[in-house]
């Protein structure tokens, strides 16, 4: 971040959060912002398959063409054929609040992202003290990881693949995010309610794990 950002993180003790919705490039330039953020692509490319109710070819694929996809309803039905189709499905999820850190100290995104970094030095425990203050203003943890870095944006299955898992959407970035090795935890409200802006968390606990490098 800005070194007077860190400083005032340091003087403050007071965290602002981040959501996925806040990230646009037109204000925050091409290496921190990202328009895409919580989004994905699913594409079912079908070039000959028969769905035959209680006699499944290809039990996978059926199982995850009715889950994945809402286009196409095909259920207790038998002899129908899927030909040269290609089904496309717009995936959005990214109504969570979000921390974002480096797995490793580098200059080069230190430069880009303002110049100083705080350097969280027990993670867990770190972490620990910052749900808490999430806690009391309602917010819950949903998910953590390292982000995957990907030439597109999309998951596609064809009838003879066998293993469907899709992308977390708030867990990928394009390629040319790779260099940040980028770790994230993400919360959401207990009520679900859309977040409109970012929180701000006093936790003077969690910077006692933490170093400050200018």
């Amino acid at each position: 971040m800005k070194p007077e950002h860190l400083a005032s993180l340091e003087r403050e003790k007071n965290f602002r959060i981040n959501h996925l919705n806040n990230y646009p490039e037109e204000k925050l330039g091409q290496e921190i912002g990202d328009n895409a953020e919580g989004t994905s692509n699913l594409r079912f490319e079908i070039g000959d398959y028969t769905f035959n109710n209680g006699n499944r070819v290809n039990n996978n694929f059926e199982t995850a063409f009715h889950n994945m996809q809402s286009g196409i309803s095909i259920d207790n039905t038998s002899k129908v054929t899927l030909q040269n189709v290609a089904i496309e499905q717009s995936i959005v999820d990214r109504n969570y609040f979000v921390f974002c850190t480096c797995l490793e100290y580098d200059e080069k995104v230190k430069r880009e992202f303002g110049g100083s970094t705080l350097v969280i030095e027990d993670f867990p425990k770190f972490l620990y003290e910052i749900n808490n203050e999430m806690l009391s203003q309602g917010i819950q943890p949903f998910s953590f990881g390292k982000c995957k870095y990907v030439s597109k944006r999309e998951n596609v299955f064809t009838e003879f693949d066998r293993d469907f898992v899709l992308d977390t959407p708030f867990l990928i970035k394009e390629l040319r995010y790779s260099y940040q090795k980028e770790f994230r935890v993400l919360w959401r409200n207990k009520n679900n309610d859309e977040i409109l802006e970012p929180t701000w968390v006093k936790c003077s606990k969690a910077l006692k794990y933490c170093t400050f490098e200018y």
